[in-house]
């Protein structure tokens, strides 16, 4: 008998869970996956634009090809998300970030309008950004030797055997301590 009672009560617990996923329609969930990379291309822009512009112009053609792609990826995925009373202040936020970026603005303007906005973002859209567990260091270890040592090296040192056959190995050689300061301390909240 009480077998019975507990298979009714999973089974209405079930009927509510799918209810309840009829009545709140998806659009209304942030899907995390977004949140997070915005996030992190916001973050990247902020400590890396440096890298791309001084002065009013171009250090690397490159770079500011990443720069100028990520802040309409940003806009993209803002776009997409959710209405929420926050979402059109935040896509105009990143219109304006687009738009320093392509009037070569000052790096510390695009640092400040990226930080905030992302900052921003995760009030509006909280999502955790760091694993809910500790990675696996033997599976990462392998991932790494399969996916990426090739370019970055055994040591991330930038030297790997295909790294000289990339169009860009500046970006993978050794950086200058203040860039590697900064990465380091963007792939640190990563």
């Amino acid at each position: 008998m009480r077998l019975l009672a507990l298979i009714r009560a999973m089974l209405s617990l079930r009927l509510l869970s799918a209810l309840a996923a009829l009545l709140i329609p998806a659009a209304a969930i942030a899907e995390p996956g977004d949140v997070q990379t915005a996030w992190r291309l916001l973050d990247y822009m902020a400590v890396d634009y440096g890298g791309a512009v001084a002065n009013g112009r171009i250090k690397s053609t490159s770079e500011y090809a990443e720069m100028t792609e990520f802040a309409a990826s940003v806009s993209t995925r803002l776009q997409g998300l959710p209405a929420k009373p926050e979402r059109q202040a935040l896509i105009q936020r990143a219109a304006n970030l687009q738009a320093v970026i392509a009037e070569k603005g000052p790096t510390e303007q695009v640092a400040t309008l990226a930080h905030g906005l992302a900052a921003d973002l995760l009030r509006a859209y909280p999502v955790p950004l760091a694993p809910d567990k500790a990675p696996n260091l033997v599976s990462s270890d392998a991932l790494f030797r399969q996916s990426c040592a090739s370019c970055h090296g055994m040591t991330g040192n930038g030297r790997g055997p295909d790294a000289a056959k990339l169009a860009t190995p500046r970006l993978l050689s050794p950086m200058p301590s203040a860039r590697a300061s900064a990465a380091c301390s963007r792939s640190i909240r990563w």
